[in-house]
């Protein structure tokens, strides 16, 4: 049996049977164990990587009562705040990750993960999601984004081919979602249905979702590695992208120029070299990113999206939104329905 998205969110976002599970074991081990350390939890095997065992990549919950294991992996783990604060440890290296941060470790990492907060209530209102990726399917997964970024481009194939580098890289957001907290939630939606009725799965569109997910990290020109400034780029390149995808809809070079005292060409290389595009393919990027999340999680009709999402005829926005997901936005939009509607004639 399928859920509804909207049963999916209700599981995700609040106290379900699992949690009410996990406290137990978790208040049960507390009590019996006073001097708690993180390193009576060290775990020398894998995590087991049967989520993965027919799929290319999986996303589970953090359930609120989870023992922080200190373990390690054999896949790339993707750990996605959506609300609260969580302490993350990577071999042996603590730091919090707040609303809208997500961390990458690469695979053969020892790192736990536990709530910052953890009196009641505040621990009920903290949300994570981690998606697996597996090692072999990442060079394709990443591809667009490594493209867009060669340093990302550097871990990534590090992490897959088992060579030196960096342990993890940390996409750090300020607390704003903009179109990750969307696409985190329909990857989850995606994996929890898949896991709850595999014949039914559609990998494609995991796939695509979570290409585009990470795309719009890179995009966002706002994240760092290691806490390090290797990654990080001129404080005033990280406002120009940000100020773009604030104002996407309507953003032109001459206004984001304008609004930076700078001339239009100098703004063009800048952006440019912080994301790897052109004005134009990352203001369309952004655009296109947007206009699927609401042709996922609404109702509008397709020429309403396309003009809030800046397109000046639904004709342009068909024909970009086909050549960036293998079909129009109603075919899109029709393959949803027919699933949703094979979803509720299960219930």
């Amino acid at each position: 049996m399928n859920e509804t998205y909207n049963e999916t969110m209700e599981f995700l976002y609040n106290i379900n049977d699992q949690d009410v599970i996990g406290k137990e074991a978790y208040e049960s081990y507390i009590s019996d164990n006073s001097n708690f350390d993180i390193n009576d939890f060290v775990s020398n095997v894998y995590v087991p990587d049967s989520f993965l065992e027919y799929r290319t990549l999986f996303a589970i919950k953090h359930y609120l009562y989870s023992l922080p294991n200190y373990h390690t992996q054999n896949f790339l783990l993707f750990n996605c705040v959506l609300e609260g604060e969580f302490e993350h440890i990577v071999e042996g290296v603590s730091f919090r990750m707040k609303k809208g941060d997500i961390s990458l470790v690469r695979p053969n990492v020892y790192h736990s993960m536990d709530i910052a907060e953890k009196k009641e209530p505040e621990r009920h209102k903290s949300v994570m999601v981690s998606i697996m990726v597996r090692p072999e399917a990442a060079a394709e997964l990443f591809s667009e984004a490594t493209e867009k970024n060669e340093q990302l481009g550097k871990f990534i194939n590090a992490a897959i081919n088992g060579e030196n580098g960096r342990k993890y890289v940390l996409f750090s957001c300020n607390g704003e979602h903009g179109v990750y907290k969307n696409l985190i939630q329909l990857i989850y939606y995606e994996a929890r249905n898949n896991y709850i009725a595999w014949e039914n799965a559609n990998e494609a569109v995991i796939q695509n979702l979570f290409r585009t997910l990470v795309s719009e990290l890179v995009l966002s020109g706002n994240f760092s590695v290691n806490y390090s400034t290797e990654f990080a780029g001129n404080s005033s390149t990280v406002d120009i992208v940000k100020y773009i995808h604030d104002n996407y809809k309507t953003v032109t070079l001459q206004s984001v120029a304008r609004q930076f005292n700078y001339c239009t060409a100098y703004t063009s290389r800048l952006i440019k070299k912080r994301t790897g595009l052109g004005f134009a393919t990352l203001v369309s990027e952004i655009r296109l990113a947007n206009a699927l999340s609401l042709m996922m999680e609404t109702e509008l009709k397709i020429s309403d999206i396309a003009e809030s999402c800046g397109y000046g005829s639904p004709e342009h926005f068909f024909r970009t939104f086909k050549e960036k997901y293998g079909q129009t936005p109603t075919e899109l939009r029709k393959n949803q329905k027919a699933k949703t509607d094979s979803d509720e004639e299960l219930i």
